[in-house]
């Protein structure tokens, strides 16, 4: 599957990765949704639930030979079911059980429905405690029983009553001897009946004391609670990637830029390191970064040797000046004389990369208040490189018949000139003919001269820098450099006439699934502290 930004072809790890690069919400939501719908479940009172069945029918075959009326007889279950939990029978049955409770409250536990229209009727009962469910619901089916058994006899005496007023009241006649002898026949079934009850209501089987409570349940709720938190909390992680516009991936910093990356830094607890004595060295996770990067730069431009080199990026806080540090000490390592230059008269941070403290600077310089030569600083910096290279020149030196020295040139170190002090209108200043005049001066001095400027969006000192440069070093740091920032920058820099936009540089990046990386297995031979 390819990606509209460039084509790309995701990989296992691209789908999975807005959710690990947010596992703290989806830890969070999941944890939180989880321990608080158990600690909600588990507070609330228990609820038992246990049922019975009650079987309730008329014997057809004693009606037969009792005469009896069917209809007399005949249970409307679903009329019963109803009774069954009405206020009166609830008042019925408060009296017959272990424990103190209320009518309305009883109503409110039961429940009687009938069982598809069968003869069958089945009583719930609901209460907190399991042993006062079981009682209910079968206390309210022996009641049921009972009352039909009474409701029978009053049916059947109160119809042997309305035969006796009828044969009472019928003529002693030859005309009514039939009549009178059906209704005698009646009476006689009515008394054998109150002896041979015709209906059969029974209690199938008694409702059992419940284990386990019907609600809450806890653990169960928690289960489910964590998994629909778990797809709810990965589905927000999926929503704020899609919404999140920052640069996250190597791949989203080209496509944002559309530039050739130079290098792919990764994320350093100490960037900036010294040696012994205070001398400028690069972190060992650095070094073979910076020197791919001096090499790229280098290939970029083969018609025409980059000498001066301008880093920028396009927001404050993604790194340019410890990428122009660290660049600088890359090329020295190669034998090449550097001066840095710090442009950012706004925001200057050289200073404490380099490890030096010093009030004069560029400002000094262009407003006329100190030469170059008072106010350039000579860093040392700490690489076996130089001292092998100069060793090498030495030797062939003397090869061909040189002095074979190792000179001044080779051995010292980088040549750094700080902001200074503050001016009223830097973007004036940096863009003025006097600064022209001192980078063409400085460039007469050094192999390469790199200009460590302000971000391009924040303000537009770099700019009128960018013109003159030989190459533009854009600086992207992961997780803080937008996508729109990111083109708006390279838009920005395009503006300027003849600008070489060099390419980019990857900042910070995480070591979790990146396919970049510069350990080969080689040691660099110094263990670095950090800069104080």
């Amino acid at each position: 599957m390819n990606t509209s930004e460039g084509s790309r072809t995701l990989s296992l790890l691209d789908y999975v990765r807005p959710v690990l690069s947010r596992w703290w919400i989806v830890v969070t939501v999941v944890a939180v949704v989880t321990v608080g719908t158990y600690v909600y479940y588990d507070g609330q009172t228990p609820v038992y639930k246990t049922s019975t069945r009650i079987f309730t029918s008329i014997d057809p075959s004693t009606l037969q030979s009792t005469n009896v009326p069917p209809g007399l007889l005949t249970l409307d279950t679903a009329n019963a079911a109803a009774v069954l939990t009405s206020q009166r029978s609830a008042r019925a049955i408060v009296p017959k059980l272990s424990y103190r409770t209320t009518a309305g409250e009883l109503s409110a536990n039961l429940t009687a429905t009938v069982e598809d229209n069968s003869s069958f009727i089945t009583i719930t009962a609901t209460r907190p405690n399991a042993a006062q469910a079981a009682e209910l619901a079968n206390v309210v089916a022996q009641q049921f029983i009972e009352s039909r058994s009474a409701s029978a006899q009053q049916k059947l005496t109160r119809y042997l009553e309305q035969l006796r007023r009828q044969i009472e009241a019928l003529p002693v006649r030859e005309s009514n001897a039939t009549e009178r002898a059906s209704l005698a026949s009646a009476i006689r079934a009515a008394k054998l009946q109150l002896a041979l009850p015709l209906t059969s209501v029974v209690q199938v089987d008694a409702a059992p004391v419940p284990g386990v409570p019907l609600s809450p349940r806890p653990k169960r709720n928690a289960v489910f609670a964590f998994v629909l938190a778990l797809l709810v909390a990965i589905a927000l992680a999926y929503g704020l990637e899609r919404f999140d516009r920052r640069v996250k991936r190597v791949e989203d910093a080209e496509d944002a830029y559309g530039l050739p990356l130079l290098a792919v830094l990764p994320h350093a607890k100490v960037p900036a390191c010294f040696g012994d004595e205070g001398a400028v060295a690069v972190a060992p996770e650095f070094v073979e970064a910076f020197r791919q990067m001096r090499t790229n730069v280098q290939l970029g431009s083969l018609e025409r040797p980059v000498r001066r080199i301008l880093v920028t990026s396009a927001v404050p806080g993604e790194g340019k000046s410890l990428v122009a540090r660290n660049l600088a000490v890359a090329y020295r390592e190669f034998g090449r004389s550097v001066i840095v230059v710090d442009a950012d008269l706004r925001k200057p941070t050289q200073d404490k990369l380099f490890g030096v403290s010093s009030d004069l600077g560029l400002s000094s310089i262009l407003t006329g208040e100190r030469r170059l030569s008072e106010v350039m600083i000579d860093v040392p910096v700490d690489t076996k490189s130089i001292e092998t290279l100069a060793q090498i020149e030495a030797a062939t030196a003397v090869a061909v018949g040189g002095r074979g020295a190792i000179t001044d040139e080779n051995t010292r170190g980088i040549g750094l000139i700080l902001a200074g002090g503050r001016t009223a209108n830097p973007q004036a200043v940096l863009a003025s003919g006097a600064m022209g005049a001192l980078l063409e001066q400085l460039q007469e001095q050094a192999d390469v001269l790199i200009i460590d400027s302000p971000p391009v969006l924040a303000v537009s000192d770099a700019l009128s820098l960018a013109r003159d440069a030989d190459a533009v070093i854009l600086v992207s740091r992961i997780g803080l450099t937008t996508r729109d920032g990111g083109a708006r920058a390279k838009e920005t820099l395009n503006r300027v006439p003849d600008v070489r936009l060099a390419g980019i540089v990857v900042n910070d990046l995480s070591t979790l699934g990146s396919r970049y990386g510069y350990d080969y297995g080689y040691a660099h031979g110094r263990t670095y502290g950090a800069a104080e």
